[in-house]
């Protein structure tokens, strides 16, 4: 029997399969071994270019098989492709929920200041215009609001302090992403080459 050789690029290692004198590689002794395979490629050397290599009628492989040759196998695209459509559905559901939280945060930002220039502006009513009478149960009352103000406060700045961490580690992940897929050769400067002056 004779050994070929397989790249198994998917799982990063190389995988020999016997062959009988018949040189047909049985379907289920392939796809027992590869059980995600499709097919199988290799590149001829006479053509300078991948050829794939036919089944027959039982869905078996038949070919002249040689030992020196590294054969490559084939996988389907589909589970790649349904990876990358779910993480950019689910990059485009954080995108928005980042930009809905985002505005959440400038309304309660907004209504915390108009809450305190409302506050602001009762002490001074109080100070300036309030009755004798009446001083005692608005001064507690103008406590209270500030009491309840400034823990409001509080736990909107902790939240925002939160908030930005996530976003920034979030906002580093994506660089760093982008970073990582640029392809350097791209990035690599090729000076011209030499204007020849003719004499």
């Amino acid at each position: 029997m004779n050994r070929i050789s397989f790249n198994d690029n998917r799982k990063n290692r190389i995988v020999d399969l016997f062959i009988g004198p018949d040189n047909v590689l049985r379907k289920d002794y392939f796809h027992g071994v590869f059980p995600e395979a499709t097919g199988i490629i290799f590149h001829d050397n006479e053509v300078s270019r991948y050829v794939g290599i036919p089944r027959d009628e039982n869905g078996s492989f038949k070919f002249e098989w040689s030992p020196s040759v590294m054969y490559e196998l084939v996988y389907r695209d589909e589970p790649q492709n349904r990876l990358i459509s779910s993480s950019s559905n689910s990059s485009k559901i954080w995108s928005w929920l980042t930009i809905a939280g985002s505005l959440v945060f400038i309304w309660l930002g907004s209504m915390i200041s108009s809450l305190w220039s409302n506050l602001y502006e009762d002490v001074l009513k109080n100070m300036l215009y309030g009755l004798p009478s009446s001083i005692q149960a608005k001064i507690s009352y103008t406590i209270i609001r500030t009491i309840l103000l400034f823990i409001f406060s509080i736990i909107y700045i902790m939240s925002m302090e939160f908030a930005a961490v996530i976003f920034i580690k979030s906002a580093f992940k994506k660089i760093k992403h982008y970073v990582q897929d640029i392809e350097l050769d791209n990035l690599r400067y090729n000076p011209p080459s030499p204007v020849s002056l003719a004499l």
